[in-house]
């Protein structure tokens, strides 16, 4: 008879809505100037090239993320909350009044920073406070708002700038998060302030590099496909750029349903299980990319099946990344974070001069090669850690 999942923390419960929402209004920010580029671009008299810089720059935050968990790790888990909030508002609100690509750039990189600092802060305390039993449940929950900000956010700020231009959104996303990051400080409790130490250093605890490796795989390997899929539905199926548009949708679908499947799968298999699950289920689709025999309906089918078993791949490991090291859970956070980043960009380097040289089939090749590989650490090397008490 299976052991019934422990109740979650009164705390957790007060919290969580606030939390969510924090992540919900930040990830809409972050993700609706991809698909608005152009429009932003235009509205700054600049080229699509100059803004795409702009937005590359902003990727780099990432690596801000192991500096800002040592400050979590203090016990500062509401504060970075709070404050990541309230700067991220701040910062797009600033993004929206700027006169040129200068202020513009120094506005998104700002924002990412503090999005990075609320992340790492919202992990670090679902960490502390929710048991290890019921993580992946909430992590998942948590999640599901990055895929909901694409279904649902992103048609709404299309809406906003065609109706008032493109500097509508930052203002508007920007106040809705500094609204919510000021129910913080009374929906979620305050921690007690650690003294840094030892203690407070993360430490290679056994299976942490190989749980490190499989992030970095993950993320590097998706990454490539991510970052080339349109030229190929555009290239080798002829599909316009509104057409590219609504296949994102489904996209958006194969997210949520992954997300979702952490919520209702990973605890009850296993957080490890689940990794080494959604990393087989991965290779099929990635590997097939090129005999997709000239079938859009077959190509959108296996790329909404990848982004399926990524999210649950993906989503499954961060509970893991929360209990590298319990004594410094801000850090182990920062430094996954800051390992997706890098990972991310040597991928999106990569993709397109992979791409362009060999096309498609070599693109998914190397991203199934990659997830195989991250399959094959799961299963030999990464554990499943025995949980620690939560915090009370």
């Amino acid at each position: 008879m299976s052991t019934p999942a422990p109740a979650l923390p009164a705390e957790v419960r007060r919290g969580l809505p606030v939390v969510i929402g924090g992540r919900f209004v930040s990830n809409v920010a972050f993700r609706f100037v991809y698909p608005f580029l152009p429009a932003i671009s235009r509205g700054l008299g600049v080229s699509i090239e100059t803004a795409g810089i702009a937005l590359s720059i902003r990727e780099l935050s990432g690596l801000a993320a192991p500096a800002l968990g040592r400050v979590i790790d203090r016990g500062r888990r509401r504060a970075g909350m709070f404050v990541g909030l309230v700067a991220a508002g701040v910062s797009l609100a600033l993004t929206a009044a700027s006169p040129g690509i200068v202020a513009f750039t120094i506005g998104i990189v700002v924002f990412s920073i503090a999005k990075v600092g609320y992340d790492t802060a919202m992990s670090t305390w679902i960490g502390d406070h929710v048991p290890f039993a019921r993580r992946g449940q909430i992590i998942g929950l948590s999640e599901l708002s990055w895929a909901v900000a694409l279904l649902v956010g992103i048609p709404l700020v299309g809406a906003l700038i065609d109706a008032v231009g493109w500097r509508a959104p930052f203002a508007v996303v920007g106040a809705a998060c500094v609204a919510v990051g000021l129910l913080v400080p009374g929906r979620v409790d305050a921690d007690p302030p650690r003294e840094p130490g030892p203690h407070a250093r993360l430490r290679l605890l056994p299976g942490a590099v190989a749980l490190y490796v499989v992030m970095a795989l993950l993320s590097f390997s998706m990454q490539l496909v991510i970052v080339v899929h349109g030229f190929w539905l555009e290239d080798e199926f002829g599909l316009t750029v509104a057409a590219i548009g609504v296949s994102s949708i489904l996209l958006g679908a194969g997210e949520l349903v992954g997300s979702g499947a952490t919520v209702s799968l990973t605890d009850r298999l296993g957080k490890r299980r689940s990794v080494l699950l959604g990393s087989i289920a991965l290779v099929p689709p990635l590997a097939l990319f090129g005999v997709t025999d000239g079938q859009v309906a077959v190509a959108l089918a296996l790329l909404t099946l990848a982004v399926l078993a990524f999210e649950f791949a993906f989503v499954s490991a961060l509970p893991l990344v929360t209990e590298l090291d319990p004594e410094a859970r801000g850090s182990a956070v920062g430094v996954a974070l800051a390992i997706v980043t890098v990972a991310r960009a040597v991928g999106t380097v990569g993709a397109t001069t992979l791409y362009a040289a060999r096309g498609m089939g070599a693109v998914g090749g190397l991203a199934a090669a990659g997830i195989a590989i991250a399959a094959i650490v799961v299963a030999t090397a990464v554990r499943e850690p025995e949980p620690t008490p939560v915090t009370a």
